[in-house]
């Protein structure tokens, strides 16, 4: 076996580094903030007045609520990276690190999720609103939803002529999608979001739910109102008997083959 075969082989399927990682190696090789430093000037409680102004300034929302209450009502144009999943990886690939971003989280957990930031370099943090996303919502501000539907409504929906947008991981993909799909991981999508057409209405789907959430919050962020996250993603999906399945990598994938294969 010649190195170029044997390089190919240990390294099919070997996703790009995520975003992140050369910010991470730059701050490995000047330093952190002392984490004392970073809880002492993100662990600041913003009443509304002082939330609402620092948004008005370009801040960035970071609510970190579980996918299942943020979809019911949140901040808008905010992003949700709950807690339950991995929430620190994502933080790390999906947020600027250089933009100042404020906090929604449940009572109490402000100082874990500040901390957790901060291990993955994210010190940008400029606060949180005190009393959590009740204190938004009590004061009657406008708030904005995420529509979900169950994996059983895909095929309905579909029929209609909405598509289904996939943001699973390539290898994930390719070991079974819903045929036809439209693949883009999460980790790219924002940067690739233009093959996506905004008068499409998209299902959007994970393996699970957590990542779709996110996806489906870039999507709106972006411009994107016709689309439904869908609960439970692929570990419900694959069981459905009025949807057609298939293997193989997308057609992405199949061309960068094409090109390899013709070197």
């Amino acid at each position: 076996m010649d190195k170029a075969t044997f390089v190919k082989l240990i390294t099919d399927g070997i996703l790009p580094a995520p975003s992140y990682f050369a910010t991470a190696a730059t701050i490995n090789k000047t330093g952190y903030e002392n984490l004392e430093q970073v809880l002492g000037k993100s662990h600041h409680a913003l009443n509304l007045d002082e939330f609402k102004q620092l948004i008005k300034n370009g801040a960035a929302v970071l609510d970190t609520r579980v996918a299942d209450i943020f979809e019911k009502a949140h901040v808008p144009n905010s992003i949700n990276i709950g807690t339950n999943g991995q929430f620190a990886i994502w933080a790390a690939t999906l947020l600027d690190y250089k933009k100042p971003t404020l906090l929604v989280a449940e009572a109490g957990t402000e100082n874990e999720v500040i901390t957790r930031l901060a291990r993955v370099g994210i010190e940008n943090i400029i606060g949180y609103l005190e009393g959590g996303f009740a204190a938004w919502d009590k004061a009657n501000e406008p708030e904005a939803t995420i529509s979900s539907i169950e994996p059983e409504e895909m095929r309905g929906y579909m029929d209609k002529g909405w598509k289904v947008l996939d943001v699973r991981k390539p290898g994930e993909f390719e070991t079974g999608h819903i045929k036809g799909a439209k693949t883009l991981h999460l980790q790219i999508l924002e940067e690739n979001i233009s093959e996506l057409d905004k008068e499409t209405p998209w299902l959007i789907h994970c393996a699970g739910g957590f990542r779709s959430m996110m996806a489906a919050t870039i999507l709106r962020n972006h411009g994107f109102t016709n689309i439904h996250n869908v609960h439970k993603g692929w570990a419900a999906i694959q069981n459905l008997h009025n949807l057609s399945f298939e293997t193989g990598p997308c057609e992405m994938e199949k061309k960068k083959q094409m090109l390899n294969d013709a070197k």
